[in-house]
């Protein structure tokens, strides 16, 4: 990250953008997943401290938080773990997991100029999960 820092600030032509990627995990904890939650909380730390400190330079740091997303384990998890499985969709709101393209399409309009007053924010994409 610091060598991405020094490259805004060697290169400035307007807003910049990292947009770290957490976990519903490091939100709300989980059972048996404390090492995971720790690192995924410390990241939200970084994403905060660090858009505070370079604010200023126009580089906007934020952090989105993805809940239950179709990634490579996603058919394997929905076979060998149907308990589990279900247990998720009745947790989520949508009644569904997420799409890549929920994850993929926040973090276009994060580094977007149509975002360029959002800073230092955590963003859940979870489908309402953590609310509920």
């Amino acid at each position: 990250m610091q060598e991405l820092i020094r490259y805004f600030r060697k290169n400035k032509k307007g807003f910049f953008s990292i947009v770290n990627i957490g976990s519903i995990v490091g939100v709300n904890g989980f059972s048996e997943l404390s090492g995971y939650a720790s690192t995924k909380s410390a990241l939200e730390a970084l994403t905060k401290c660090l858009a505070t400190e370079f604010g200023n330079e126009k580089i906007k740091v934020n952090i989105i938080q993805p809940g239950f997303i179709k990634t490579s384990y996603y058919e394997k998890f929905k076979k060998n773990k149907k308990k589990l499985y279900n247990w998720t969709l009745s947790r989520i709101p949508q009644k569904r997991w997420g799409d890549p393209a929920d994850v993929t399409n926040l973090a276009m309009f994060l580094i977007s100029d149509k975002s360029n007053y959002i800073n230092g924010q955590s963003i859940v994409c979870d489908g309402g999960w953590v609310s509920s």
